[in-house]
């Protein structure tokens, strides 16, 4: 089977398109077509992975390369669309090139009525174009599932591929320049607390800032990750104004480094607001990656969240983050064990080859394969 592989998500930062990629790469002979933060240490013309640079005028020149990278291929029985953006170089390749199986990851879950601005309701439509020609639905959990078939009125429901993933750690972040880069930071004697959101206002980090004020000196914040400017002025001012000195903004970092920064922390923050059905029914990631890293979790209260820490025991649920992180660092030891026990039954490889094998059941089901 030879496979095309279409997806806006930023390679460096997105764990969801490598593991997606690495089913691609189960399912046949897959070339793929994603957006890159940097083509440093990279070949910009391997001919397997075709690699757009972020910047100006990014998605018409996504759109370009994958449409090139198509007609470059001689057959594509499976072009296989992760990210909501790549639905419309997506629908072109179909027209154009006839592929004889769509398989579509469905990674949010935007609804027209709740959707506010054109743009945002013209994604929707094209998104449910593609999604009603697709031969393969793919979604991030249960909730999402059951949600998609009424929605969608579909016959059946999307295949679910959880955000199980961890962390690695690559030849571009010798460790002695991490520590030189953060060592001032994490020199204090405190409750390092992480949130990989950044400084985002619709997270709720605004609430969770100011909880560092209550929890006061013997605890410490670490925001990763970016956002808009608004936001992070919001935040600053949050912090001036309350003279919060236990919060640290560390920006857009790449995968070793988070995976470095994490793993001198303590706790996780994984958080989304109520919104809308997409966060309202969130499947984390984040949530994996600071469990594969030894971290218990606080979260907000969102349905799925609730569920997992209930269940395994790895975290509190709790939108008012203060007393949750108060009773992980008097249980710490119990917490970690529990975090121990969970990530010891998981695997990230079979979670990949369970996908794998349920793509093909349904394309023989199909008649397809």
């Amino acid at each position: 089977m030879r496979i095309l592989f279409v997806s806006y998500g930023v390679y460096e930062y997105d764990g969801r398109t490598r593991e997606l990629m690495k089913v691609a790469n189960l399912l046949g002979v897959s070339t793929f077509v994603t957006m890159v933060d940097s083509l440093e240490g990279r070949s910009h013309s391997d001919d397997k992975h075709i690699r757009v640079k972020k910047g100006k005028f990014a998605f018409c020149r996504f759109i370009f390369r994958a449409l090139k990278t198509s007609f470059r291929m001689k057959q594509i029985d499976i072009l296989f669309i992760d990210n909501r953006r790549a639905v419309i170089p997506g629908l072109l390749i179909r027209l154009l090139k006839r592929p004889r199986i769509i398989i579509q990851d469905v990674r949010e879950l935007y609804l027209i009525s709740e959707v506010n601005h054109f743009a945002g309701k013209l994604g929707c439509i094209v998104e449910r174009s593609l999604i009603s020609r697709a031969s393969v639905l793919i979604c991030a959990n249960d909730h999402r599932s059951e949600i998609m078939k009424e929605h969608f009125s579909l016959n059946e429901k999307p295949l679910v591929f959880e955000n199980i993933r961890k962390l690695v750690s690559d030849d571009f972040a010798p460790i002695g320049e991490l520590e030189s880069k953060y060592g001032s930071l994490l020199q204090k004697k405190t409750f390092r607390i992480i949130s990989t959101s950044g400084y985002s206002i619709s997270r709720t980090n605004d609430k969770l800032v100011l909880a560092m004020k209550q929890l006061g000196p013997e605890f410490e914040l670490f925001l990763v990750g970016g956002g808009s400017k608004r936001d992070r002025m919001r935040i600053e001012k949050i912090i001036g104004e309350n003279h919060i000195e236990n919060v640290n903004l560390i920006g857009m970092v790449k995968e070793s480094e988070l995976k470095y920064l994490i793993q001198h922390c303590h706790l996780g923050v994984v958080n989304y607001n109520n919104e809308n059905t997409n966060n309202r029914f969130c499947a984390s990631g984040k949530i994996y990656e600071f469990l594969f890293e030894g971290l218990p979790v606080v979260t907000t209260e969102n349905v799925p969240l609730v569920e997992f820490v209930d269940k395994h025991k790895v975290g509190i649920a709790d939108n008012e983050y203060v007393q949750a992180i108060m009773r992980i660092k008097q249980e710490y030891d119990q917490f970690r064990s529990s975090v121990h026990s969970f990530v010891n039954s998981l695997s990230v490889e079979e979670n990949t080859k369970k996908l794998a094998k349920q793509i093909t059941e349904r394309l023989v089901i199909s008649g397809l394969r």
